[in-house]
């Protein structure tokens, strides 16, 4: 379920003549903002939000997840022309019970060595792609379910996507005292639609390789 609350007011064209936009916009706050469900999140403090047919802002806001988790959203901007979103991640916790596991009126917990990930993006989308996003290992192991419940010994884990004109670039690597070292990359080109919109078709040509140690 979600739970949202805004305080703001609109305002007419003639209000906004100092303005680039055109047309009606709204103006005001995202008061809060609460998720239940499989993974719970709440808006820490308001954030300034303006809305208008031509724009969207969201001021920095910071969101909790599950109580271990929080996301900053430091820009987040969409326009016809370019999106912008930059922000960081920290505290994502894989192999916990869901909510629907556990009983009501209690906080979901973090499970012993449970492998927390942290992340950061600083992305631009308009005529041309630009920017990366960082998904990274903070602690904790990844254990595999099966016939016999398999730790992998996680030490280091990072994948990095870099976005440059309408080239995408993925490297992974990861490292562990169960299955050694493994080094990936990985390259696509994306295409930009009349519509404005980006899309990976599906006869791009995706090239990579992957190594073992």
């Amino acid at each position: 379920s979600l739970s949202l609350r805004l305080q703001g007011g609109l305002l007419d064209g003639s209000a906004q003549a100092s303005a680039r936009n055109t047309g009606p916009r709204w103006l005001g706050e995202v008061l809060a903002l609460e998720t239940a469900g499989r993974v719970g999140a709440r808006l820490q403090a308001p954030a300034r939000l303006a809305l208008s047919p031509s724009a969207v802002s969201l001021g920095v806001a910071e969101i909790v997840v599950e109580e271990q988790g929080r996301v900053q959203l430091q820009e987040t901007t969409w326009s016809p022309q370019r999106s912008v979103v930059r922000g960081s991640l920290t505290g994502l916790g894989f192999g916990a019970t869901s909510a629907r596991d556990r009983p009501a009126n209690t906080q979901r917990q973090r499970a012993p060595g449970q492998l927390m990930l942290g992340a950061e993006w600083d992305l631009s989308v308009g005529e041309t792609l630009d920017g990366q996003l960082r998904v990274f290992r903070e602690s904790g192991d990844l254990t595999l379910e099966g016939e016999i419940r398999t730790r992998l010994g996680l030490e280091a884990l990072e994948a990095v996507v870099n976005a440059r004109g309408d080239r995408l670039t993925l490297t992974a690597d990861a490292r562990g005292s169960e299955f050694g070292r493994v080094q990936a990359n990985a390259s696509v080109r994306a295409r930009r639609g009349a519509d404005g919109m980006w899309s990976l078709p599906a006869d791009s040509a995706l090239l990579g390789a992957a190594t073992l140690d």
